[in-house]
């Protein structure tokens, strides 16, 4: 009920929106809007609330009320976008830019939550990182020692690189732009190691040759470079990420 709480809070005042909200659900069957309920789940179809239905009409009118040109989201929610796409023309609105990006999993273990009938999509999906999970998910406007202690208490078995949130952050933010990766080590454990390829760092994580520390020590270091600008940028515009700050219930 997190996400209703959310859209009553923000378009409480906006009349138009829950009348477009309305107009858009004449335009989809039940069995169309089933089809999108993978950003909910949907593997257990018997098990859900009705509320979860809603989710997927709100999420596509949503980008009508922004004003929304490009809507870029993960991958799980390319399905709503394509309802979006389909339905919009009718309504004489005008259809978004679908852009989808790689979903980064949350520090936790991975897990599958029945979000999905594919095992793989499901381990994707419900592992995934989410504002509902502050302690495992990195936000632009973590400081320093939140993302030190949000890594450092993450899940990374030695050896194991498959679905390993810090090899996903290495690979997916960190070598995205840059050219290497340094590891700082004591002489007594080898010293100093540097990579100029994902490939090779995770070869050697699975050999066992990096401790996990020492990984996650190299991985906060970069991605705390990284976030830091846009940290820096939004310290004195904290008003802005007021809107999408959900309470849990």
């Amino acid at each position: 009920m997190e996400f209703l709480t959310f859209y009553l809070r923000k378009y409480s005042e906006k009349k138009d929106f829950w009348e477009n909200y309305i107009r858009f659900c004449k335009r989809i069957t039940l069995a169309r809007n089933t089809r999108c309920l993978t950003i909910m789940g949907r593997g257990v179809k018997d098990q859900l609330d009705f509320s979860q239905y809603l989710y997927p009409p709100l999420q596509a009118v949503d980008i009508e009320a922004l004003e929304v040109d490009i809507a870029h989201a993960g991958m799980d929610q390319r399905k709503v976008h394509m309802l979006a796409r389909e339905v919009f023309p009718s309504l004489g609105w005008k259809p978004p830019i679908a852009i989808h990006h790689h979903i980064l999993p949350g520090l936790g273990e991975p897990l599958n939550s029945g979000l999905d009938e594919d095992k793989l999509t499901d381990l994707v999906i419900s592992s995934k990182m989410s504002k509902s999970n502050p302690s495992t998910s990195i936000f632009i406007h973590d400081n320093e020692e939140e993302i030190i202690k949000k890594i450092k208490h993450a899940w990374c078995p030695p050896k194991i690189a498959e679905n390993n949130p810090i090899l996903a952050f290495a690979k997916y933010i960190i070598f995205h732009n840059e050219t290497s990766l340094e590891i700082e080590r004591l002489p007594k454990f080898g010293g100093r190691l540097e990579f100029d390829k994902y490939d090779v760092l995770e070869f050697e994580y699975k050999q066992g040759n990096i401790h996990p520390a020492d990984l996650k020590s190299a991985v906060s270091k970069r991605i705390i470079d990284i976030i830091n600008p846009i940290r820096t940028h939004f310290e004195n515009k904290k008003e802005l990420l007021k809107p999408y700050e959900v309470e849990s219930e």
